[in-house]
């Protein structure tokens, strides 16, 4: 557990990827896990805020842990059995999500109001899959995905 901070960047951001593929495979067991030791990663690197705070690391170091802090929590969302659980996180993540920079690419790939519009869809609860569509778009007015999945409901 002693690592330096690109590597814990490094590793968590690995061991989001894998438990998203745990999900896409429906083997929620392995993304539970996964899921477990991302929250350790992500409280190490906490730890290390202090620690590098002064260093040259600081100013990459921070953007990459606010954006692992949304991505754990629109992750707790999927792996949640309860779907007023599952709503919660997904609202805690759009909440903690970095505003968009016109200036900077994006921290985060995609917009979590649009994975809250799946969940919703996947739920059936598609008003408000269109309305989480309607913002995601708002907040990033040209991700393709938003669009193409609203305008499929609104057919």
């Amino acid at each position: 557990r002693n690592m330096d901070p690109y590597s814990a960047i490094l590793l968590a951001y690995q061991l989001y990827a894998d438990a998203s593929i745990s999900l896409g495979k429906k083997d929620i067991a392995t993304a539970r896990k996964l899921h477990a030791k991302l929250a350790v990663i992500l409280s190490d690197m906490q730890e290390m805020q202090n620690q590098i705070s002064q260093s040259y690391e600081f100013p990459y170091f921070l953007p990459a842990l606010s954006s692992l802090v949304v991505l754990h929590k629109e992750l707790t969302a999927h792996v949640s059995e309860d779907v007023g659980l599952a709503y919660n996180w997904y609202q805690s993540a759009i909440e903690a999500q970095p505003s968009e920079s016109r200036l900077l690419p994006p921290e985060i790939l995609f917009p979590i109001e649009y994975r809250l519009g799946l969940y919703q869809m996947k739920i059936g609860e598609i008003d408000a899959a269109k309305e989480s569509f309607q913002n995601a778009l708002r907040r990033r007015p040209l991700y393709l995905k938003a669009q193409v999945a609203l305008d499929s409901l609104n057919k």
